[in-house]
């Protein structure tokens, strides 16, 4: 659903307005989602049991100029929604989705909650999912 949505603002000047966010376009969203899909998926991909790097965010692999916008309140003004942004969005969405399907729910990673399970981040993206809709 998010990413139908996001295709369908592809190339609007500016990106649509996202009411729930005040400040943010779809573009902000779109790059949030995806860099939070790419840290759970290191998480998870990793099987990491503490805190992640948090200096060089190139293994976030953000296409082209977009990279030079995080974190996402760094997206120019006006910007519109690049297509290739909403590609990447996709395919960091694809890929913690095959993730959680392999892992199983209780096995241990890192998390900033008391519980540190795979199962605590199925819930999590659940929850960031419903609250951006």
């Amino acid at each position: 659903m998010f990413e139908t949505a996001a295709r369908a603002a592809v190339g609007a000047q500016p990106a649509p307005a996202v009411p729930s966010c005040s400040g943010w376009r779809v573009t902000d969203l779109v790059l949030h989602l995806g860099t939070v899909h790419r840290a759970v998926a290191r998480v998870i991909g990793e099987r990491l049991q503490e805190l992640p790097p948090t200096g060089d965010l190139v293994w976030l692999e953000v296409p082209g100029e977009c990279a030079s916008w995080l974190p996402p309140a760094g997206v120019p003004a006006g910007a519109a929604l690049p297509a290739a942004l909403v590609g990447w969005f996709a395919a960091g969405a694809a890929a913690l989705r095959a993730l959680f399907a392999a892992a199983s729910p209780d096995e241990a990673v890192w998390s900033w909650s008391a519980d540190h399970t795979v199962g605590f981040w199925q819930r999590m993206q659940a929850i960031e999912a419903a609250v951006h809709r």
